[in-house]
């Protein structure tokens, strides 16, 4: 601990720049994640950190498989860790550059110099309670979509936004239904989360809206009477009697997709951990079980490759993915505006001008849904709900409100289906059944997911 201390203060500053970076985060996915922003080199941070050298990434528990460059069992040694550290930036603070003006100790009160790590006239030790006051909220924080549950009806005061509106539901599935797991396959729906949905869905129009194929999607869900927009939006289709469907991209663009993967098949052989998932219309480059640096950076490399070669597809970062895709302007929120579109059509003699759309989902693709539905004004009026673990700046996403995991997102969607709240529901809102065999032919597809490491399907 004393030398990982040492370590982070031992570096010659950087003006204008940071000196080092300590990220610690336990057993989350979301932490892992964390820790690939600050290695990576396609980070979006890189232009704003230290070299690789002064990053220090530390996970707290189970070391297998992780991306930090340091492991420690417990809490305990996460406390010694950070002690260690206040006495090494004791003995030896940077200096402060002249154009700041007044030195630290004129410019805090002693009880803020205490905090941090100084002591009162800059020399005692900080204690546990002082460590835990400096924690600092983001600033602008997303309210809690909770909020949006605890207003009062309209005849006694403002109310929700969505009073009196056509509420419709669009939802991303990994992240938001279900929480985000090492490998796509093991993304498993829970029956509480399923009859949330299905009780949604027969009360207001619902949507999955995933970067999986339809038939992954729907596989997953096994819910029938819903809309599923797959491929990011790409490929849509609503309920068995519902005349909705769309196909943006057709099978023009399979060629060059299978040719990406066999390339990065060969290519990253090697590379332990990593999965290709085939999703026809687009291909993901999985690599959060890709443990280290130097693999992540071959597949990093490798894509760019492929893509250079393929002027047709294009490549969106995810969470911990890789997304090649056709070179088509189209995303979920052109999804989320096409459904929106044809659902007022198919209720136009029911009031279906006054839709109010309500988008949850955890991933920079649902950025593009975010954006459509606060942009769009009176055309697409609507909420989105980010899901996100830790309190978000509002500057940092196009989303409203926030909710912190699947498990908040199954308790927000099944408020909207208690008896007290059923005056919010389609009074004439359509109720599909799914003729026989049309479910076993929709669940037909299968993804391919390739296991790289292991060379097989």
């Amino acid at each position: 601990m004393d030398a990982l201390a040492a370590a982070l203060v031992s570096g010659a500053p950087r003006p204008g720049n940071i000196d080092f970076v300590l990220c610690i985060g336990d057993l989350t996915t979301r932490d892992e994640d964390l820790f690939s922003n600050f290695t990576a080199t396609d980070s979006p941070y890189v232009d704003f950190l230290p070299g690789s050298e002064s990053t220090f990434t530390v996970r707290v528990g189970d070391p297998e498989p992780t991306q930090a460059r340091y492991v420690v069992p417990g809490m305990r040694e996460v406390e010694e860790l950070l002690r260690s550290l206040a006495a090494e930036s004791r003995a030896c603070p940077p200096p402060l550059p002249e154009s700041l003006g007044p030195s630290l100790s004129t410019v805090h009160t002693p009880e803020v110099r205490a905090t941090l790590g100084g002591g009162v006239g800059g020399g005692g030790a900080t204690r546990d309670d002082d460590l835990s006051s400096s924690v600092m909220e983001p600033l602008n924080a997303l309210p809690s979509a909770f909020t949006l549950t605890e207003q009062p009806p309209a005849e006694e005061g403002a109310g929700p936004p969505f009073q009196g509106r056509r509420i419709a539901f669009f939802l991303d599935y990994d992240g938001t239904l279900t929480p985000i797991v090492s490998n796509p396959q093991d993304a498993l729906m829970s029956e509480s989360m399923r009859d949330v949905v299905r009780s949604l869905a027969a009360l207001f129009p619902t949507a999955i809206v995933s970067g999986r194929p339809i038939a992954t999607a729907h596989g997953f869900v096994k819910l029938d009477e819903l809309y599923y927009a797959g491929n990011h939006g790409m490929d849509i289709t609503g309920p068995s009697n519902s005349l909705i469907k769309h196909q943006v991209v057709d099978d023009m663009y399979r060629p060059a997709l299978e040719s990406a993967r066999k390339k990065l098949t060969e290519t990253l052989s090697d590379v332990e951990g990593l999965l290709l998932e085939d999703n026809r219309f687009s291909l993901s480059v999985h690599y959060r079980a890709v443990a280290d640096e130097e693999g992540r950076l071959k597949v990093a490399e490798a894509v760019e490759s492929v893509l250079a070669e393929m002027p047709m597809l294009r490549k969106i970062c995810g969470k911990m993915v890789y997304e090649l895709r056709p070179e088509v302007d189209w995303n979920k929120g052109r999804a989320v505006e096409w459904l929106l579109d044809n659902l007022r059509e198919e209720y136009e003699e029911d009031g279906g001008a006054d839709i109010f759309p309500i988008y949850i989902g955890d991933d920079v693709t649902d950025e593009d849904a975010f954006r459509t539905l606060r942009a769009h004004g009176a055309i697409c009026d609507g909420l989105g709900i980010l899901v996100a673990d830790n309190p978000t700046a509002e500057s940092a996403t196009e989303a409203t409100y926030q909710l912190r995991n699947p498990t908040e997102v199954g308790d927000f969607l099944a408020w909207f289906t208690r008896p007290e709240q059923r005056h919010l529901a389609w009074q004439n809102k359509k109720q599909y059944t799914e003729p026989p065999g049309l479910a076993g032919e929709r669940n037909g597809g299968r993804e391919g997911l390739l296991a790289v490491d292991e060379g097989r399907e």
